[in-house]
């Protein structure tokens, strides 16, 4: 294999099939297809971009394999990382980052282009909370019964979150309630941690990921802005949808779940003492992801040293 030239950086030379290029890109067009949202669908694309300039710039061995599979021969990866491909899969980088942080601090937007940057499964855990209390209000049974609810927890099926579905005021209040049940946490936090577990590397955010969930995460996020900041960055978000809703309920609001959130007895809402703290306060969400990629770099370098 020829060595790497001076002019590449970035430290990665691979091998690649043909197969690879064909599954990898196919994989980026089904994603790019579901996205329903217009920023994230941009962030895919320019991903899938990136990936087609950089095969392109690499060549193609036709043909070759290896114990009769078709994969990546990697020689150097950034920092070290190591990526495992085989003929049905890709798994790319081994990587778990937890974000933890209140209501409308810019977590979710952030968790989900570091998980397209890198190429990683991505969980909302909030959403599982909701999907609870969304099951339980479709078929008509209490919020207050810790025992259906925890039921109902370890049946809830982490690939069938719908976004769209359990985004409502209605299902956060609701999720709000069955949130602070331990026997319901225990079951979601089971099932998130074998989602992290799964050997494709993660990125989860939520309120207890770097603290609970994911204890020994290699980057550890908590990402927070005054409540401020984010009861109108809410209410903007509604009226662009619009909805109706006053800045004043919202700003009270968030005070609330604030409160519920932090001084709840089972996995309170608080950083993770290693965390990296990113306050977005002053910050657009290009400003945050660059400082918040800059740190997860800075990490990756520090275990690699």
């Amino acid at each position: 294999m020829r060595e790497p030239p001076d002019s590449i950086d970035t430290q990665i030379w691979v091998r690649m099939s043909p197969w690879y290029k064909a599954a990898q890109r196919a994989s980026h067009l089904a994603h790019i297809e579901k996205a329903d949202d217009p920023e994230f669908k941009e962030i895919l694309l320019n991903s899938l971009r990136h990936f087609e300039e950089f095969s392109e710039s690499i060549g193609f061995v036709e043909g070759w394999s290896e114990v009769g599979h078709n994969f990546v021969e990697v020689r150097w990866l950034p920092h070290k990382l190591r990526y495992a491909y085989d003929y049905r899969y890709l798994t790319e980088i081994f990587l778990i980052i937890a974000i933890d942080g209140p209501a409308a601090s810019g977590k979710g937007t952030l968790a989900r282009r570091l998980a397209a940057h890198y190429g990683l499964p991505h969980l909302d855990t909030g959403l599982t909370y909701r999907a609870v209390a969304h099951a339980l209000m479709q078929v008509g049974l209490p919020l207050d019964n810790e025992k259906l609810a925890a039921e109902v927890a370890a049946s809830i099926d982490l690939g069938a979150l719908d976004r769209a579905v359990l985004s409502t005021h209605e299902i956060g209040e609701a999720a709000s309630k069955v949130a602070v049940m331990g026997a319901v946490r225990r079951a979601l936090v089971e099932a998130q941690r074998k989602f992290a577990a799964s050997g494709a590397g993660a990125v989860l955010d939520g309120r207890d990921i770097g603290t609970v969930v994911c204890p020994d995460a290699d980057v550890k996020l908590y990402v927070t802005a005054t409540p401020e900041v984010r009861a109108r960055r809410r209410h903007e978000e509604i009226l662009s949808g619009g909805g109706v809703a006053e800045y004043e309920d919202i700003l009270a609001d968030i005070k609330k779940r604030d409160a519920r959130d932090m001084n709840r007895a089972d996995s309170p809402l608080k950083p993770a003492e290693d965390a990296y703290l990113i306050d977005t306060s002053e910050m657009d969400i290009e400003s945050a992801f660059r400082a918040t990629l800059d740190h997860v770099e800075d990490v990756l370098s520090a275990k690699q040293a």
